[in-house]
């Protein structure tokens, strides 16, 4: 009898034996590891849209011409009705930017009541302004879709637009009446690069 009390009696249980039921149970998986990069920082986010009345300082309206132009002209009395009016999306500034503290606002400038929106692209030396047709009341991505986002910079009574893709050029009007909008990089000289907006 006090053979089999001896037999009987069981061993510690330990880690080794719990590894070795594991490793029974369960087959190795091998994983691979990828680097994946998001490109977080390029996207613009909606956040609302504004409609503005826009004359430049010399008090010329925007005007569309055919087929897809815009033009800075006098307007008075019954012509006043082909004044445009900018619907004007605002995004929130990307993170890790100091665009709100220095007065700087993402935004897109599209023609109330029409699916057009100025861009600045480039077109042989140097960048031009255009109006495409497009629908971008959404967050905007800034790698395929940054020629449509201009930074707002506010000053005092009147706002600049500098475009985001071609920076350091500004939407600008020419002293002359009738003329195109376009843009420029030579600030405070020729042409006129300040706006006052009202809603």
């Amino acid at each position: 009898t006090e053979k089999m009390k001896k037999a009987l009696k069981a061993r510690p249980f330990t880690d080794d034996d719990l590894r070795g039921i594991f490793d029974t149970v369960f087959e190795t998986i091998l994983f691979e590891s990828h680097n994946v990069t998001h490109t977080v920082d390029s996207i613009y986010r909606y956040f609302r849209s504004i409609s503005y009345e826009i004359r430049d300082t010399d008090q010329k309206c925007f005007k569309l011409e055919a087929p897809a132009q815009l033009v800075a002209m006098h307007l008075q009395g019954p012509n006043i009705i082909h004044q445009v009016k900018l619907n004007m999306a605002l995004y929130r500034p990307k993170s890790g930017t100091s665009n709100q503290s220095s007065m700087r606002f993402p935004v897109a400038l599209g023609i109330k009541g029409r699916s057009l929106y100025l861009s600045c692209v480039h077109n042989g030396q140097q960048p031009v302004l255009q109006l495409e047709e497009a629908d971008i009341l959404k967050d905007v991505d800034g790698a395929e879709l940054e020629r449509f986002i201009f930074y707002k910079v506010e000053n005092e009574s009147t706002a600049q637009f500098e475009s985001a893709a071609h920076r350091g050029w500004y939407i600008c009007t020419s002293p002359q009446n009738n003329q195109p909008v376009s843009v420029t990089n030579r600030l405070g000289e020729v042409f006129i690069t300040n706006y006052f907006l009202t809603q």
